[in-house]
């Protein structure tokens, strides 16, 4: 593999080469990493080697993860668990419907059902 930097002739505008595949990718494929002084700066690996590496560091190790998950959980306040419900139920019953069938949502004994007969009816 040829060390080519994202400056050179080679390599078009609006594009980088990422540094775990080699290939040439648009922008748009690597994730942003702004910093004060580079507001438009972009880590060097592509998203998909960034997901390949992560992915494969989760299956060797997955209970950081497991706890990164339960911890984000615990630290979300109530509003924001009850908009993450609703928003999942309505989209079972928006489902549901196209499916031609009808959505009941489980009764949880911590919650009561949040759609509402017109939302069912959609």
């Amino acid at each position: 593999m040829v060390s080519i930097s994202s400056s050179s002739p080679e390599v078009p505008h609006l594009h980088q080469i990422c540094s775990i595949c080699g290939l040439t990718k648009p922008i748009e494929e690597f994730y942003p990493r702004p910093t004060p002084e580079h507001r438009y700066l972009r880590h060097r690996q592509c998203k998909d080697c960034q997901k390949a590496k992560a992915r494969r560091r989760n299956a060797a190790n997955p209970e950081p993860a497991r706890q990164r998950a339960l911890e984000y959980w615990r630290n979300l306040d109530e509003a924001a668990r009850d908009k993450r419900r609703a928003y999942k139920q309505l989209w079972y019953a928006k489902r549901a419907h196209a499916a031609g069938r009808t959505y009941q949502p489980r009764l949880n004994s911590r919650k009561k059902p949040v759609v509402t007969v017109a939302e069912r009816e959609l």
